[in-house]
């Protein structure tokens, strides 16, 4: 996330909760596919099992 450009907002974050609590920060990333096709079938077979997906990937307008 912070490769990205995220840091400042996770570092606003953590200012903001109690020292001593538990940070959970998770990423909204399901899996990488090797290859477009492969990703539109995962994300068809998950839909299929009722779990909520959609892929991403460069042949998208």
């Amino acid at each position: 996330m912070c490769d990205l450009g995220f840091l400042e907002p996770v570092q606003r974050i953590l200012r903001r909760t109690a020292p001593k609590g538990q940070r959970l920060l998770f990423s909204a990333t399901l899996v990488f596919a090797r290859t477009r096709a492969y990703a539109e079938q995962l994300a068809d077979a998950l839909e299929d099992v009722g779990i909520p997906a959609t892929s991403l990937h460069g042949d998208l307008n």
